[in-house]
């Protein structure tokens, strides 16, 4: 692999334990600020436990299947952490760590390598992504794997590609508190893309995209999207995800069966609406219905 020619202590044999699932090498450059690459890894099924090891950059993880306990540190000072889906971890250089599988399902963890100044100042942080971040997150990475054969050279390609790795990290590194959090609305939006933004979700019909809602309301999704996060702390689709999941919630309370709420929802397959409302709430509709409350 190619990232093995930075290995310090342990990592070879921690590595044989995982396989890549997806490898982009970056050189992301900004002041202060490397992104290596970025990797998707899957432990092998053989694998029980990933061994004590460490690097001499930052990493940042997020667990995105699977379950275990993070171990960091040694001897007396070695800590564990339970992890999860959605899980976000932060190990600074030079941090040992491990990881122990707690189920039988393999643990899928994204893996983003990084220099960053005054990274070794920092303490290893344990955080969990909401719902909404973490289905944006698995959306990113979605057209990340459309980026993959655009490797060499510099080209619109690489440079969304690079955006998208950016976007991805800060929301990592948000929840992290890392970085401060952005904006959030705390009462009507003041700004009038914000109102005009809510006021089409509400009446758009399911199958229009994102392009064609951010079209309606008259921006570009990219801009749209980069005002919106900064005024509420949402993105678009973010907005929208978070409009269905209310009228859900409110279709549940209201309508006996589940497949009635799918339907009126917009999808043809409850099982589908099932999965869906878990990714958004963490819970099934019908674990909701039972004692859902917000």
């Amino acid at each position: 692999m190619p990232w093995f020619h930075r290995s310090v202590t342990f990592r070879a044999l921690a590595m044989k334990n995982i396989r890549p699932l997806f490898f982009r090498q970056l050189d992301i450059q900004l002041p202060g600020l490397r992104v290596r690459r970025l990797r998707l890894n899957r432990h092998l099924p053989e694998t029980t436990a990933v061994r004590p090891h460490q690097h001499d950059y930052a990493q940042v993880l997020l667990y995105l299947g699977g379950r275990g306990l993070q171990q960091v540190g040694v001897g007396a000072k070695q800590q564990g952490h339970a992890i999860r889906t959605g899980t976000v971890v932060f190990l600074p250089p030079g941090q040992v760590h491990a990881f122990t599988e707690t189920e039988s399902r393999r643990p899928l963890c994204l893996v983003v390598d990084l220099d960053w100044r005054g990274a070794k100042k920092q303490r290893t942080q344990i955080a969990q992504l909401n719902q909404i971040d973490l289905s944006e997150v698995r959306q990113w990475l979605s057209q990340l794997g459309r980026y993959e054969r655009a490797r060499t050279g510099v080209g619109p390609a690489q440079l969304r590609a690079s955006g998208i790795v950016l976007q991805l990290l800060d929301t990592l590194c948000r929840s992290l508190g890392l970085i401060g959090s952005a904006p959030r609305a705390t009462s009507a939006p003041a700004l009038p893309v914000v109102s005009a933004a809510q006021r089409v979700l509400a009446s758009a019909p399911d199958h229009l995209s994102l392009q064609e809602i951010a079209g309606q309301i008259g921006y570009q999704q990219d801009y749209l999207n980069r005002v919106l996060k900064t005024a509420t702390g949402l993105t678009l689709g973010q907005m929208r995800s978070q409009q269905r999941v209310q009228q859900a919630k409110r279709l549940l309370r209201e309508l006996r069966k589940i497949a009635d709420v799918a339907a009126q929802l917009g999808f043809q397959d409850a099982n589908y609406f099932a999965r869906w409302f878990r990714l958004q709430t963490g819970q099934t509709p019908r674990q909701w219905k039972s004692g859902g409350t917000n």
